[in-house]
């Protein structure tokens, strides 16, 4: 077996295990290897609705150190999430891997919150951040 595959088995045993620092150490390992089957375990963490909150929080967070395209949808998902770290960590996340095609969706998830609240700054921080890689102008309400 090669590297990869070795680590990738003792990170699923990490992930599989009761310690929480370990799974939170498991996640952050994950987001260091930007390879296509650490992504999927990511987002395979991110939509575990049985991990605990930090953990998935986590996983939306390393998702956009990635920045994988197949992150996408799960991170729009995650914004409908419950628990607030997860959907902050997953609006942060979009600003890096999020296209113009998610901005919209990101202006939606900013209707009625505070604007002082760390949701909606995420979610303006992450459309900015999409425009200007994008080179687009887009005026948001």
């Amino acid at each position: 077996m090669d590297d990869e595959s070795d680590r990738m088995r003792q990170i699923a045993a990490e992930l599989r295990g009761s310690n929480k620092e370990k799974r939170l150490h498991a996640v952050m390992r994950l987001g260091t290897m930007r390879s296509e089957s650490s992504v999927k375990m990511l987002i395979s963490v991110l939509e575990n609705t049985h991990q605990e909150i930090p953990v998935r929080a986590r996983a939306a967070l390393m998702l956009g150190l990635t920045k994988s395209q197949s992150a996408v949808f799960p991170l729009l998902q995650a914004l409908d999430a419950n628990g607030y770290s997860i959907k902050v960590n997953a609006a942060k996340s979009l600003g890096k891997v999020g296209n113009c095609n998610t901005i919209d969706r990101l202006i939606n998830h900013q209707i009625g919150l505070s604007p002082t609240s760390e949701l909606y700054i995420a979610l303006t921080h992450s459309v900015r951040e999409i425009e200007t890689n994008a080179r687009v102008v887009v005026e948001v309400y």
